[in-house]
């Protein structure tokens, strides 16, 4: 009959897949996951902040009622309402954001985000633009979380540093 079927390479078992293509594979699911892990991260957030948004917004009366009786501070509270709401939006996209660079040990970048966000925060709150004290503040911190999602973004989708992995 035929003979024996030859030994498999020293090292190797029967069907066990060549070590480059394994690194192949390993690399592909790394990438996978960590996409999988950002788009998370960044959906929760937004998704949960918009929530808290639209709850403190329908609720909008109580909850301002429930912080004071005076109606100066319920009126300049109710008016700058929809800025704050707004940030605390684009601050439920900023705590993922941050936490991508920290959770990839991207200390640099995570770095320079927080000084640019930093630096935008304090030219804006230096030089005030819409004459209420409260609405400039509101639209300083925007922009500031705004910045930090900006620059997280842009060094993720960089892939470089940390981010090499996602090529």
């Amino acid at each position: 009959g035929r003979g024996a079927a030859a030994p498999p390479p020293e090292g190797r078992r029967p069907g066990m897949v060549p070590a480059p293509a394994a690194a192949v594979i390993e690399a592909a699911a790394c990438r996978a996951n960590a996409r999988h892990v950002l788009r998370r991260g960044l959906l929760l957030g937004l998704g949960l902040a918009t929530a808290l948004s639209l709850i403190t917004w329908a609720f909008r009366g109580m909850a301002v009622g429930a912080l004071t009786s005076s109606a100066e501070v319920r009126a300049a509270a109710v008016a700058v309402m929809p800025l704050v709401l707004v940030t605390q939006v684009i601050k439920g996209l900023a705590y993922p954001s941050n936490a991508m660079l920290m959770g990839g040990s991207d200390w640099l970048a995570s770095t320079l985000a927080m000084w640019a966000s930093s630096a935008l925060l304090v030219r804006l709150l230096s030089s005030p633009t819409s004459g209420s004290g409260l609405m400039d503040v509101w639209a300083a911190l925007a922009a500031c979380f705004a910045m930090q999602v900006v620059t997280a973004l842009g060094r993720v989708a960089s892939r470089t540093g940390p981010w090499r992995v996602l090529r």
